[in-house]
């Protein structure tokens, strides 16, 4: 049997791949939070933002290992290293190279109302030096 932590993570990348910000609106919290390598977005400027198409979509390249999934009652952390291509060079320049690096991502789940598992945080960084930095 699938996680269901699991299963709102695949429900994530899907919304999230097909611009759905109906569907993302509810797997996210109200509170919902994003670090990424380059800024913060809130509940409000992560729908904004994927509306706009300002988050690539999920490569099928990507790779993950070193998944880790850990339970407190109602929240659930999961982390991974998620090996997948990542742009180099100004950000809104066309054809920009793209490099594979290990992504370190966290991921929070809630099931606070009884509802099922919803995303309330998540972090993704680069280790250092891992690629340029965007301009």
């Amino acid at each position: 049997m699938r996680s269901p932590t699991l299963a709102a993570q695949d429900s994530f990348v899907k919304c999230w791949d097909a611009r759905d910000v109906a569907c993302l609106s509810k797997i996210i919290t109200d509170d919902f939070f994003l670090f990424n390598r380059f800024e913060p977005f809130d509940r409000a400027s992560f729908l904004s933002g994927m509306s706009e198409g300002r988050f690539p979509r999920i490569s099928p390249d990507v790779k993950t290992k070193d998944m880790k999934i850990r339970f407190y009652g109602t929240a659930a952390i999961r982390t991974q290293v998620q090996n997948q291509p990542v742009l180099v060079g100004p950000r809104g320049t066309q054809n920009r190279p793209a490099v594979a690096v290990d992504l370190f991502s966290t991921a929070v789940f809630v099931n606070v109302d009884g509802k099922g598992w919803r995303l309330a945080s998540m972090h993704i960084s680069l280790p250092q030096g891992a690629v340029p930095p965007a301009q």
